[in-house]
């Protein structure tokens, strides 16, 4: 423990150093500098001892050091944050730009934004639609049929009912199957009447998506006996539509929704 305690306060200790030395970094720097041509002076005279001119001491001296400009930016990265020093250079190289020439930098800055706001945008619709993972368990399992019909001039068409049976009976390669197709309907709740967007699924898509219903249940297969038996007068709502529209009310489950004016369904979960 005294170890740790000892190895912390070293690395505070060391990172107070550094900040100190970016706040008197001109001091510092005179120190350094003074330090240098010290060392240099020293390693001047030892080559003259040894039989060396004094020019060529000196230079073989300042060869010894690997170059007394590398030396110094090397003491630097070690006494200072590098990256905040470098910060503190660009913003004081921006300030003297933007002091000499005003219009320039604020064009500049203005391009800049548009740029990086205009990937943004695009980023994220490419995100939201092609990279995001679907919000579902196990979504790299998930796989979208569509139903092809040269006859019919459809290249994306939803799958028939014929076809999923024939799929479902006959699949080896899927752990399950469920039908949906989707269109805009004009819903009401015997207040009020909207447009809104609702599918008509096959029992089993909750439960082959993995969703759990919030309040209610859904449409289990068993409670059928049969995909394509049972009533088909009950519905499942959105969550969204149960606040938007319900309030997010407790005893929503139980209510009558009407779709397109004839057919009425009780709501049975969300």
């Amino acid at each position: 423990m005294r170890r740790v305690r000892r190895a912390a306060r070293d690395v505070l200790r060391g990172w107070q150093r550094r900040l100190m030395a970016l706040v008197r970094r001109r001091a510092a720097d005179q120190t350094m500098s003074a330090e240098l041509a010290f060392h240099l002076d020293m390693e001047t005279e030892k080559n003259i001892r040894a039989g060396l001119n004094p020019a060529e001491a000196r230079r073989v001296a300042m060869l010894a050091f690997g170059g007394v400009g590398r030396f110094t930016e090397e003491v630097r990265d070690v006494r200072s944050i590098g990256w905040l020093d470098d910060l503190s250079k660009d913003l004081r190289h921006a300030a003297r730009g933007f002091r000499r020439s005003p219009g320039f930098t604020l064009a500049v800055i203005a391009a800049l934004s548009l740029g990086i706001g205009a990937n943004t945008a695009v980023f994220s619709v490419v995100y939201g639609v092609v990279l995001a993972p679907l919000p579902y368990a196990e979504p790299h399992r998930l796989v979208r049929l569509w139903e092809r019909n040269p006859a019919q001039q459809i290249e994306h068409g939803t799958v028939s009912p014929g076809t999923f049976i024939d799929l479902r009976e006959r699949s080896r390669s899927l752990d399950g199957i469920a039908l949906f197709g989707e269109r805009v309907f004009l819903l009401s709740d015997g207040d009020e009447s909207w447009e809104s967007p609702a599918a008509t699924v096959t029992p089993g898509l909750f439960d082959l998506l993995g969703v759990r219903p919030a309040a209610g249940r859904t449409f289990p297969p068993e409670e059928r006996g049969s995909e394509w038996s049972g009533s088909f007068d009950e519905v499942v709502i959105s969550h969204a539509l149960w606040q938007r529209r319900f309030g997010g009310a407790p005893d929503v489950v139980g209510r009558a929704l009407r779709m397109d004016g004839w057919w009425t369904y009780t709501i049975v979960g969300v």
